[in-house]
């Protein structure tokens, strides 16, 4: 009888459920920002993009029609569903922008600094027309996707790439299994480049420019066509593009869950 009761108390406490990949970087108030560049934020066709989120400038250069608010914190445009902050606005809002700008380098030293990675310079960095599995990517020199890249996983897996060279992408990324695109991240010492309807997902924090091309769309802030966030210690531009933040949902919640078991 006492062990029965043992089994099933045992039973009722939780079941663990580990992630697999990697555990993301602590974004901490990069997260608040669905474009972040160190020296300016640009639209060479201001009709046309939209990015739902908030845009920041740390060095105050901005290319992208803005009205500023009646206090001065902040600015709004037609085409972002947002605020867009500059360093040249009153206080509070070039502090902040620091503190995003501090954020972001620590995310990114975290983010290139990891070590074993479960792959090195994969298919010598062509990922078009892979399906890929949830883990930490190295690669020592640059990366394109030339054709269909596939990203698979559940919403608690995680993706980390490391790329000391540029990224040019051409193609689409898909989503399989759930894997969600806040748990995508990409570091990228060069150049990231998004050409004519590409379509990207994750949070892409990158050493050089970043720049948007012509008629893409992307998630987690800054491609062609998107979900999730981009940043740049430089600067990023984007032309017709489609960038979708989502929310961050937080540094815990990655390695394991408590789930109560049934």
């Amino acid at each position: 009888m006492f062990s029965a009761t043992l089994f099933f108390g045992l039973l009722s406490i939780s079941t663990k459920v580990f992630a697999a990949g990697p555990c993301p970087p602590n974004l901490n108030t990069f997260a608040d920002y669905a474009i972040l560049g160190a020296n300016g934020a640009y639209d060479s066709d201001s009709t046309v993009s939209q990015i739902t989120g908030d845009v920041g400038s740390v060095s105050g250069s901005l290319g992208i029609n803005a009205t500023l608010s009646t206090d001065g914190t902040y600015s709004t445009s037609p085409i972002v569903t947002g605020k867009i902050y500059t360093g040249n606005y009153v206080s509070p809002t070039p502090a902040k922008l620091q503190t995003g700008l501090a954020d972001l380098h620590t995310a990114y030293n975290d983010l290139m600094g990891r070590t074993s990675p479960n792959f090195v310079n994969l298919n010598g960095g062509n990922l078009g027309g892979r399906t890929l599995s949830p883990g930490l990517y190295n690669f020592p020199g640059g990366v394109t996707i030339s054709s269909t890249l596939t990203i698979t996983g559940s919403a608690n897996d995680y993706y980390i790439f490391q790329i000391q060279g540029a990224l040019n992408h051409y193609s689409q990324i898909v989503l399989s299994g759930g894997i969600i695109p806040e748990n995508i991240f990409w570091g990228v010492a060069g150049t990231a480049t998004f050409y004519a309807t590409s379509h990207f997902e994750g949070i892409l924090i990158g050493g050089g420019p970043v720049w948007f091309q012509d008629y893409g769309t992307g998630d987690d802030r800054i491609p062609l066509s998107g979900t999730g966030r981009f940043a740049s210690f430089a600067f990023v531009e984007f032309q017709d593009a489609t960038i979708i933040s989502r929310e961050w949902r937080g540094f815990d919640s990655c390695r394991e869950l408590a789930m109560t078991a049934l």
